[in-house]
This record gives structure tokens, sequence and C-alpha cells, in this order.
């Protein structure tokens, strides 16, 4: 028998095992574009579950309304120092969730320091809150809470003031506080309700009493000397 190499054959066989080793290098790589393709495709429809899941079950969108609070919980309370005194006032969370949440981040984003009670009609209100100083002013959006049935605009109440062609409980950043019982009887039921005066009602008085003047004629509301509201904090519960 002859054992000598047959250089023909043996260039054909390193032919075919390169051929096969190209071959299963190539299926590697289609196998690993494949896995990477697959992989990609159930990251997507786990996050695209996700999503319908959330939005299934009530995800907050960056609209909704805020939650109301526990009746029965600790109120938080706002301190307002004004340069008649000081007064805090426990925040309605409970019944307007949306006006006391958008009072508070204006009150932690310092709105309100600084700024002047521009109306004041005695036994009436005491108004401020507008960063204009007219009663024309305030922040680019606004909230909405309906008025509690039955509910009395009685002294200390603290309640939003609102354009009379907007909606009932329509809110902005102008507030007002009542000053007595009495305008109660001249409150119709369409101010959103901020809260009240659980101390300093001896302030409310003071800027009660403020000399105001005003037109000819017309309602004399403009303190005679500035009145301001010099800052405004949240004391969480």
């Amino acid at each position: 028998m002859n054992n000598v190499p047959n250089p023909k054959r043996q260039r054909q066989k390193e032919m075919r095992r390169l051929k096969l080793e190209q071959q299963r290098k190539q299926a590697l790589a289609r196998r690993r574009r494949m896995g990477l393709i697959l992989g990609l495709a159930a990251g997507l429809l786990v996050i695209f579950v996700l999503f319908v899941t959330g939005r299934d079950n009530g995800s907050p969108e960056p609209s909704a309304s805020a939650t109301p609070a526990d009746p029965s919980a600790p109120k938080p309370v706002a301190v307002m120092t004004t340069s008649e005194g000081e007064l805090e006032i426990e925040l309605a969370a409970d019944t307007s969730p949306n006006v006391v949440a958008a009072f508070t981040q204006m009150v932690e984003d310092g709105f309100y320091d600084g700024l002047i009670f521009h109306r004041i009609v005695k036994d009436f209100a005491i108004q401020g809150g507008d960063p204009e100083g007219t009663g024309l002013g305030g922040p680019p959006t606004k909230t909405i809470d309906p008025i509690p049935d039955g509910f009395q605009y009685v002294r200390g109440t603290v309640a939003m003031a609102k354009a009379d062609n907007e909606e009932a409980g329509t809110a902005g950043s102008q507030f007002f506080i009542v000053p007595d019982d009495s305008a109660a009887s001249r409150l119709t039921p369409d101010y959103a309700v901020l809260g009240k005066v659980v101390s300093g009602l001896e302030t409310v008085d003071k800027l009660n009493n403020v000399p105001t003047t005003g037109p000819e004629g017309r309602e004399q509301s403009i303190p005679v000397e500035t009145v301001t509201i010099e800052k405004v904090e949240i004391k969480q519960p």
C-alpha cells in the first residue's frame, strides 16, 4: 500500500475544513444577532406591559388631582407673618386638596414673601396674594375644588378669590381672610376654601382696621399705608 500523502487530496481536505469553520462562525454570529434582537423585543414588551398596567391601575399623570387627606388626620398649618403681626392658618387639605397643594407649592417657592394686601374692606374681606398688587395678577395655571355643602364664610375663614366669570371653586394665588361673621351673609358659596385662622385673630383685627381709601364714590378698599405679607411658611403635622 502506498502511504505517501496526496497533496491534492490534502488541499481539498483543508479547504473543506476552512469552509466548515467559516460556516460555523457565521451560524454563531447569526445566533448572537438573533439573541440580541429577541432580548430587545422582550425588554420592549415588558416596558409596554408595565406602561399599560400602570395606566390601567390609575398611575398619576402630571395633571392628576391631589388626593384628599383623611378628615381625621392632623392638618398642615401656614404660618403667615405680616406687617401687622403673625397668624396661623389651618389648611383644609381634606376638602380642598388641589387648592392646598397648589398653595403649599407657591409658599415653598417663596411666591408670597413680600407681597401686599391690596384690598381691605372692613368687616368683609382682607385680600392679598397678587404678585402685581392690583387684584388682576396671579399664577399662569389655576386649580379648582368644590365648596363643601352648606359652607359659611365666617370670621377666620380663608378662601381663594376668583373672577366673576370663573367657575365656582376656581383658585389662583389670591386669597382673602374673612374678618367678621357678618360677611357670611354677603358671600355666595363660590370661593374655594383654603382653611381657617386658628391663631392670630388679633392680627386679623389689626388688618381689618387698617385705614383705606379709594376713588370718590367707589369702594374704599386701598390701604392708606402698605400692608405686607413678609413671609409664609408651612408646618406639616
